[in-house]
């Protein structure tokens, strides 16, 4: 399967979840900040032909690298 994660950016680390069909990927956009993406392999998304995006959740580090911090 083949699909575009960030658009306009790169995944920086993927890892599947053992025993599941959930991949999580972290990734960069044109801002400092990280954007985490949970996608849920084995439900396709019909506009977009990939896997169902679950959850998009924005990585903030703060004024230093760790630790990270949720914000919603």
């Amino acid at each position: 399967m083949t699909f575009t994660a960030y658009e306009g950016g790169r995944v920086t680390h993927m890892k599947r979840v053992e025993n599941t069909s959930t991949l999580i990927t972290i990734g960069e956009l044109s801002t400092p900040d990280s954007v985490l993406k949970i996608w849920q392999l084995d439900k396709i998304d019909k506009k977009t032909k990939g896997p169902h995006l679950q959850a998009t959740i924005n990585i903030t580090p703060g004024s230093q690298p760790f630790p990270v911090l949720y914000k919603k």
